[in-house]
């Protein structure tokens, strides 16, 4: 291409951000053939002699050849029409300005000047503009349009622009009727960016992210549609990371799998969707999350924050990919999702063993080989609870491990520290098929509670159920001190899923005052699953009076959720400090946080009512304040 260009009326000068293309000793470098092009070319290159080296993703510009190929080009720029309109005087101007930055102490900033100290050309040659001034250039914006996963425009929703690395709200806007969103970035410098979509009653929300320069900047957001079929595997394909061009995913393999299994699945593509809201994430009956070979953002930070909360919430989670440990170490993503700590890059192995005999490894030989081996398999170790169940052959690196959370935060999470596609089919199609099933209850023939919030609001006793199982739940009862014979209708409207959301609300003030238990009964297809909580009611006159916590909490219970618990009647809690020889009250919605203090079990606490009211305890009660639940 240098070599045939013929633009000798217009020679141009070249700023590149590329290795060896000024190296004029040993080689024809493509700087000296843009430079000796009889028929144009150039009249002056800017090139690394040896490496150019530099940062990748949103951080290109900020050190390195990045910032260097910037400063030229605003150098450059600069100099038309100015005092010193000399080629020469803007490389040197460029290099002093990285200079004064950054210095050269860093091995990789001198080496960055050194190898960008060379020009070649003519450095006297002035940058003097001729002819008719271009038109002017259109104010920098950033536009585009918000459409469903069915095409169709996406009216009314809120279109926020975020800055990336802060999480600072930037600017925000409403969507036309077709779907058009805009905003001037008139004063609105270069940045990593995150464009977020809210839901609307149609749609659900969507993130994409990426680095926004000024100019007329399009981005346009494809959101999914709401409403999930039912009994739906989200299968999420993390394929926005760094783009290099080994990265590979391959979701067809899973979806062959999943549907095989009699599940619905939808394959939800970050490159083309975004990032995933919450919502869509637990409409899901579970989540396979799909990173492949992916590196250099695989998982986000953004995801990662997402996966944190979906876990916390109670959520089936398949979470596979080569170099997830090796982006993230043992930071909290790796503590609450993996539950795995990083140990190498490469693990260095040709096959898998069976380290245990679980649900997970039914079907499996006990040691198997990879049809091909993945480039670089992270080796990890169980960490917060993990269990491994493959290992790396002849190596002491984890490369699965599964976290068991019934009984605990409710998740159950599969992760996978290697590309499942480099297994022969037998082999991966087993670990799918017995990770989906297991993340769903399904070593249980009964349904299998995944998440729970036991709570009291207001005199009213209140639970939150997740219950799973990959059969599908029936339906589900409820009764007090008797058989559960009075149905409760699941949350989405239709008990016909592996996964349901089960709110069971019950009137404390109904209640004789004295011990009760409640009994929750959800129907599976084999086997039923029985619940049972102590309820304990007191009905408390209008005044002052004393009060103590009936029941076993599974928190650590405060005066905050003891006012919430009474309800609006409820102005004051006190309790005795007999250390200090004091009283130390809150009163509910109105006192700073600081004042609020727990609430011990075999201790008794004053109130003070406006008015008659009842108060509640339940047999596990967490804080109507629990993270992840709203």
């Amino acid at each position: 291409l240098a070599a045939t260009l013929s633009n000798s009326a217009s020679p141009a000068v070249v700023v590149t951000m590329a290795c060896m293309t000024a190296r004029f000793v040993d080689v024809d470098s493509i700087g000296e053939v843009f430079l000796t092009n009889p028929d144009g070319g150039a009249v002056a290159y800017f090139g690394a002699t040896r490496v150019a080296w530099g940062y990748g993703g949103f951080s290109i510009d900020v050190g390195l050849a990045g910032k260097m190929d910037r400063l030229l080009v605003q150098k450059l720029l600069s100099a038309v029409g100015s005092t010193d309109p000399w080629v020469g005087a803007a490389h040197v101007a460029a290099v002093e300005s990285y200079v004064l930055k950054l210095g050269v102490a860093d091995k990789y900033n001198w080496k960055t000047v050194a190898e960008y100290g060379t020009l070649l050309g003519d450095p006297t040659i002035e940058l003097t503009p001729t002819g008719t001034p271009p038109s002017p250039t259109p104010e920098p914006r950033l536009f585009g349009y918000v459409t469903d996963s069915n095409g169709l425009p996406v009216a009314g929703a809120t279109v926020s622009l975020y800055d990336y690395d802060t999480n600072t709200l930037v600017s925000q806007t409403v969507t036309g009727p077709d779907g058009y969103y805009e905003f001037p970035l008139t004063s609105t410098p270069p940045m990593a960016a995150s464009l977020r979509v809210s839901p609307t009653a149609n749609t659900q929300g969507g993130t994409k992210n990426f680095y926004l320069v000024r100019d007329q900047f399009r981005v346009d957001v494809t959101v999914f549609a709401s409403g999930l079929p039912p009994n739906t595997v989200l299968i999420v394909v993390d394929d926005d990371g760094s783009g290099w061009i080994d990265e590979g995913v391959w979701p067809d393999e899973i979806y062959q799998v999943v549907t095989s299994l009699g599940f619905n699945a939808m394959v939800y593509r970050e490159s083309e969707y975004g990032e995933p809201s919450l919502d869509s994430l637990l409409e899901a009956v579970a989540v396979f999350w799909h990173v492949g070979t992916y590196y250099g953002e695989a998982v986000s930070k953004s995801d990662a924050d997402l996966l944190v909360e979906y876990v916390r919430r109670g959520g089936s989670l398949v979470i596979e990919g080569e170099d997830i440990g090796y982006d993230h170490g043992t930071d909290g993503f790796m503590r609450e999702v993996p539950h795995a700590s990083y140990q190498v890059d490469d693990a260095g192995s040709t096959g898998l063993e069976v380290t245990v005999d679980h649900f997970l490894t039914v079907d499996l030989p006990a040691s198997f080989d990879f049809n091909a081996t993945p480039p670089y398999p992270d080796g990890v170790s169980p960490l917060s609870g993990g269990f491994e169940f493959l290992r790396y052959s002849g190596t002491s690196y984890s490369a699965a491990v599964a976290y068991d959370g019934v009984g605990g935060n409710g998740s159950r999470v599969v992760y996978f520290a290697f590309p499942l596609h480099y297994l022969n089919a037998t082999e991966r199609e087993i670990l799918i098929r017995n990770s989906l099933l297991w993340v769903l209850g399904g070593d249980s023939n009964a349904p299998v509670v995944l998440a729970d919030l036991p709570h009291v609001l207001n005199g009213t006793i209140r639970v939150n159920l997740t219950v799973v199982h990959p059969d599908g739940i029936s339906g589900v009862q409820y009764g007090v001190d008797g058989d559960p014979t009075t149905p409760i209708q699941v949350v989405d409207g239709s008990a016909d899923e592996a996964r349901e959301d089960v709110f069971v609300q019950l009137d404390a003030s109904s209640l004789d005052e004295g011990e009760h238990v409640l009994t929750i009964l959800v129907q599976g297809t084999s086997e039923n699953l029985h619940l049972s909580m102590r309820v304990y009611v007191t009905h408390l006159r209008e005044g002052w009076t004393i009060v103590s916590a009936a029941e076993p909490t599974r928190d650590n219970l405060t005066a905050r959720d003891l006012g919430i618990a009474i309800g609006d009647a409820c102005s004051v809690v006190s309790r005795w400090d007999p250390a200090a020889k004091r009283y130390y009250s809150y009163l509910p919605g109105t006192s700073p946080d600081e004042y609020d203090f727990p609430i011990l079990r075999g201790y008794g606490y004053f109130v003070f009512l406006e008015d008659p009211a009842t108060l509640a305890w339940i047999e596990g009660q967490e804080t109507v304040n629990k993270e992840g639940w709203s």
